[in-house]
Formats: C-alpha cells, sequence, structure tokens
C-alpha cells in the first residue's frame, strides 16, 4: 500500500510540474534579408498552438528604459524536437535555428540565451542554441517584436500567463543554467546585439584581455574568429573564458566599430556587477548585487540604464576660451534687429572676383613699387617715369628760347630806330 500510495504522489507531481512549468527557452531574432533595426523576442513552449487567445503578457524593457507590453497573439508552430539540455549534445538539425525562417523571419540570426555558471546570462549561437534550452519537447514559439531596436542591454518578463507559458519548476531545471522560469518575479536580463543598417565591420575584432577588479586576478579570452567572419553591423562573436572564469558581455559590430564589452569575471565574485558588461563599457559600477539590477554611472555623451546609448553631439559643459577668428562663409539666418551706425560712405566701383575670407591683420600705409621682371610690363610706365620728365624739359627749354627770342627781337627793332632817328637827325642838320 506504500509503495501504490508513493507512486500516486510521484505521479501526482509529475503532473504537477506538466501545469507550471511549460516555458522551454527564451531567444530572439534579428536580420534577415536586408531588414535592420528589428527585433524579434521568442518563448518557446512543449504545448501546442493554442486554439483560443494565450493569457498573459510579455514586457520588454529597451537600454533607453522604455518598456514595451506584448500579448501573446503571435506564434508559430516549431517541429516537435526534444532539446537535449545544458548538459548534452547539439542535435544536427540546430534545435530553435529552425526559428531562422519562422515566425515572420527570413533567413535571420537566431541567438538564445543561458546561463553557464548559474548567474551570468550569455548569448548561444549556432549549435550551441540546443544547449541553451531545457530537455522538454519544442512544438510552438510566441514572438514579439520590437522595432527601432538598438543594441545593449534588455530586461525581459511576464505576466499573467497560464499553463503555456508559466515558469519552468527547478524538476525541469535542475541546473539552473537555463532562463525558462522566467515571470515578473524574475526577471531576465538579454545581452541583445540588433543587426543594424549600419557599416559592416572590417579587420580582426579586438580579443579581450583584463584583470578581474575584485580577485586582481588577470584573464585573457579566446575568441572564434570565425563566428563573426560576415562581419555585418550587429553581429556577436563567441568567446569564452579560461578555468575559473566565467564570461559576460559580448564583442559585436556596431556601424563599422567592433565593440568590446566583454569580461571574465572570477568565479568568487559572480554576483558582482561588472562596469565593462553591465554598464556596456561606457559607465563605472560599485553594486555588488546583479541580482536587482546594477546601478551605472555614465561616462559623459552616454545614456541609459546600461550606458549603451551615445547621445547625438553631447553639448560641451564650458563654451570655449578661443572663439573663432574669422567670420562665417554662410550669412546668418537671424540678423541683427538694428543696422551699423557707421555705413561705409561709397561703394567700390570694381569689386573684385575673389574676395579675401579675412582681412589682412597689417595693412601698408604706402603703395608698394616693384620692379616687374618682364620688359613689356615696363612699357606702362614709360609715361610716368620718362615721357613726362623729358616733356617738362623740352617746355622749359621752350619757354626759355622764346623769350630770349623775343629779347632779341625787341632790341634789334630798338636798335633799328635809333638809326632810324640819327639819319633823320643828320638830314635836318644838313638841311640847315
Amino acid at each position: 500500500m506504500y509503495k501504490i500510495l508513493q507512486l500516486v504522489f510521484l505521479l501526482l507531481a509529475f503532473l504537477f510540474n506538466l501545469c507550471n512549468a511549460h516555458t522551454n527557452q527564451i531567444c530572439n531574432s534579428n536580420g534577415g534579408n536586408g531588414a535592420c533595426v528589428s527585433a524579434n523576442f521568442f518563448l518557446t513552449t512543449y504545448h501546442g498552438w493554442p486554439y483560443g487567445q494565450t493569457p498573459g503578457q510579455l514586457h520588454i524593457q529597451t537600454p533607453l528604459g522604455d518598456i514595451n507590453s506584448f500579448s501573446f497573439s503571435s506564434y508559430c508552430v516549431m517541429s516537435g524536437f526534444n532539446g537535449p539540455g545544458p548538459n548534452g549534445s547539439p542535435l544536427p538539425n540546430g534545435c530553435s535555428n529552425e526559428l531562422s525562417n519562422k515566425c515572420g523571419n527570413s533567413n535571420s540570426d537566431i541567438t538564445c540565451y543561458y546561463k553557464p555558471d548559474g548567474i551570468n546570462m550569455i548569448p548561444a549561437k549556432g549549435d550551441e542554441i540546443c544547449l541553451a534550452g531545457n530537455t522538454q519537447t519544442y512544438n510552438c514559439a510566441y514572438y514579439a517584436t520590437i522595432n527601432n531596436a538598438v543594441t545593449g542591454n534588455y530586461i525581459v518578463w511576464t505576466t499573467g500567463t497560464d499553463a503555456n507559458l508559466d515558469p519552468c519548476t527547478s524538476g525541469l531545471n535542475p541546473t539552473g543554467k537555463i532562463p525558462c522560469d522566467i515571470s515578473q518575479f524574475n526577471k531576465l536580463t538579454i545581452p541583445l546585439a540588433i543587426e543594424g543598417c549600419g557599416s559592416p565591420c572590417y579587420g580582426s575584432p579586438p580579443i579581450p584581455s583584463g584583470t578581474d577588479p575584485n580577485s586582481q586576478i588577470s584573464w585573457t579570452a579566446n575568441l572564434d574568429i570565425s563566428s563573426c567572419s560576415a562581419a555585418y553591423d550587429g553581429i556577436q562573436c563567441s568567446l569564452s573564458c579560461p578555468s575559473g572564469f566565467s564570461q559576460t558581455g559580448s564583442v559585436y559590430c556596431e556601424n563599422g566599430n567592433w565593440i568590446n564589452s566583454f569580461a571574465c569575471v572570477d568565479q568568487n565574485y559572480l554576483n558582482y556587477c561588472h562596469s565593462s558588461s553591465d554598464c556596456s563599457g561606457n559607465g563605472i559600477t560599485t553594486d555588488t548585487n546583479r541580482q536587482d539590477g546594477c546601478d551605472c554611472t555614465c561616462n559623459q555623451g552616454f545614456i541609459g540604464k546600461d550606458c549603451s546609448v551615445l547621445l547625438p553631439n553631447p553639448p560641451t559643459n564650458f563654451p570655449t576660451n578661443l572663439p573663432t577668428n574669422l567670420p562665417t562663409n554662410l550669412p546668418t539666418n537671424l540678423p541683427t534687429n538694428f543696422p551699423t551706425n557707421l555705413p561705409t560712405n561709397f561703394p567700390t566701383n570694381l569689386p573684385t572676383n575673389f574676395p579675401t575670407s579675412s582681412p589682412s591683420s597689417s595693412p601698408t600705409k604706402l603703395p608698394k613699387i616693384s620692379k616687374s621682371d618682364s620688359g613689356g610690363n615696363n612699357r606702362d610706365y614709360i609715361a610716368i617715369y620718362v615721357l613726362v620728365p623729358l616733356l617738362v624739359v623740352c617746355i622749359v627749354i621752350y619757354c626759355c628760347c622764346y623769350r630770349r627770342n623775343v629779347y632779341v627781337v625787341k632790341n634789334d627793332e630798338e636798335e633799328v630806330e635809333d638809326v632810324i632817328q640819327e639819319e633823320e637827325d643828320i638830314t635836318t642838320i644838313t638841311e640847315i
């Protein structure tokens, strides 16, 4: 009789688990066939597709702090494979990689999430997706779409679910590595890199290295360079840490630049927040409890709960002490209200076709006379430096000669008059 009761209790426990443990895995997709800056979030379940509206909501907080809520009205049918679990071996069909061409996706990039160390959430891609899920059957996937998504840490949770998407129990997640226990009391932080519309990355991605700030032990990550060889905007690289460390954060391409927010964490300090991953490497945190979220102080020019969002053209704190000396070449759209009190009296009759950008700082006071190297250019100055002086000399000589001739003629006339007078006097005396 005791053994029969024991079997009954085991059967009831099994049925209880079936009724309360139905979420298998959490994944996301982005990109595919030219799509960008959007992402789908998936919750998979071993229940089949619904015959009516599935109760509950999925809530997603973006890196900017905006909260988006979705009903479970969008879904697609999965192939019904059995997951190997985090301690199994990947399946040849790639498990939830089939979502790449389902639920509105077309050749999209699939990433699923799990916690190999039981605390730090990391992205799994390729065959590793099979390990980022429990051992149940995969029959249906519910999804929600975030448009104009940005790369960063997303906080995800559910409310009001029923047997379709209730959180899994510890009996179906004995290692605690699968985030199938998502609920309003267990919010998940997911590091998401969006496939954007920006430029791809060139060259090799960085190989992260550093020193754990708590244990002061140095580390260097192992980079699988083939995992991000496509190098499109938003792609994430696959990395691992040396023994004794757990990984957090990622290395990804963002509009032509490799971004490194990856860190290896000493496993003795797994629950501490880390500036490199929890603050995207763009801020500082001293928070020692990551279970309730990490408090970051962002560097200048970055915002968001995880400091992942770059402000466009951040303003300076102080005006410049050295303003530009040259006026702008473009007129202002806001002219002054009053004209100048000292306008110019006469505009130039011959404005130059090539005005200078700025006035001379040392103008000359006298015109500069320079000797030309070309004989042809001297012709322009002959009238000034040769003909004019010659003309003046000729005029002076002419005047002198004219005066002399006048003087001679006058003297000759006076002498003739004297001779005539003398002859008349002689004639008069003779007659007498």
